[in-house]
């Protein structure tokens, strides 16, 4: 008596789920360390109260009608300022940002309160929940991408529209 054999039917539709699992995952995971490592400098750096930076918060947060409370610190390990955080919104700031000339200090908290009135942090999440998502898929990192290049260019924008002569902008930035 002979058995057939069974027939072996290939199902490529678990293997392609379980490959863009792996990506959704990696991804995933790089964005948490990410947040990981921000939280922890955060955490870290010292948190500025002086009284120059503190009145500057509370005057541009009036003039950008922001409600939010903004903690400001200052860090050694990064070297230009940073926003984050998505409910709770936090500027860090280079250690030696305690050195800087009272209009840089308003330049630059202008440039990074305009990112919290923009919710450019809530954006820049999910694009990279996009980005997870659509892993394998190039013009969406391009598109990410793209994403915080023009979210730079429209705080810049403001900090110009409110009136920064650009000259003087463009030399700091240098």
């Amino acid at each position: 008596v002979t058995v057939p054999a069974p027939a072996w039917s290939f199902n490529a539709l678990p293997i392609a789920l379980a490959v863009w699992m792996l990506g959704v995952a990696l991804v995933l995971t790089r964005l948490a360390f990410g947040t990981l490592r921000m939280w922890r400098i955060t955490r870290e750096a010292e948190c500025l109260t002086d009284y120059h930076w503190t009145a500057l918060t509370s005057r541009l947060r009036g003039q950008l009608d922001l409600r939010e409370h903004i903690s400001l610190y200052a860090s050694e390990e990064i070297a230009l300022p940073v926003t984050w955080g998505v409910w709770r919104p936090v500027v860090v700031l280079p250690a030696d940002s305690i050195e800087w000339s009272a209009e840089w200090r308003h330049i630059v908290l202008l440039h990074e309160l305009a990112h919290i009135k923009r919710r450019d942090c809530t954006m820049q999440m999910l694009a990279n929940i996009a980005c997870a998502i659509h892993w394998f898929n190039p013009l969406v990192w391009f598109a990410a991408r793209q994403l915080r290049v023009e979210r730079e260019l429209a705080c810049d924008d403001y900090v110009l529209q409110v009136g920064t002569r650009a000259s003087d902008y463009a030399s700091y930035l240098v």
